[in-house]
């Protein structure tokens, strides 16, 4: 591999929703602690109460990180999802997609 090949990967690593939410986010049995960088933790407690709304390019990337930790607390939610992206969401959070074209154009909505 290259050294351009190897400084874009990394690149690519640093910024994966992977790396990005699971410090924010940490999960303790029916707790969840809500830690903003630099700023103080926030704890939440867990009862089938979580509702996701999500959008931006990275979006079904994010839902698979917060469906893995929350899945089981997710009681319904949307996400605006850019059209032609395959979802990378396997479970059974009830979590809407729409996948629109463009922010004025049409949108065809999927259940995952």
């Amino acid at each position: 591999m290259s050294e351009i090949e190897e400084l874009f990967l990394q690149g690519v690593r640093a910024v994966s929703a992977d790396r990005f939410l699971r410090p924010v986010l940490q999960r303790d049995g029916a707790m969840l602690r809500v830690i903003p960088p630099g700023q103080q933790a926030i704890s939440v407690p867990l009862d089938r109460n979580v509702v996701v709304l999500a959008f931006g390019k990275a979006v079904l990337r994010m839902l698979h990180v917060v469906c893995g930790l929350l899945e089981d607390h997710i009681t319904q939610g949307i996400a605006s999802v850019p059209f032609g992206e395959q979802p990378l969401i396997t479970d059974s959070a009830p979590i809407i997609l729409a996948f629109a074209s463009s922010f004025f154009h049409s949108v065809q909505s999927t259940r995952i």
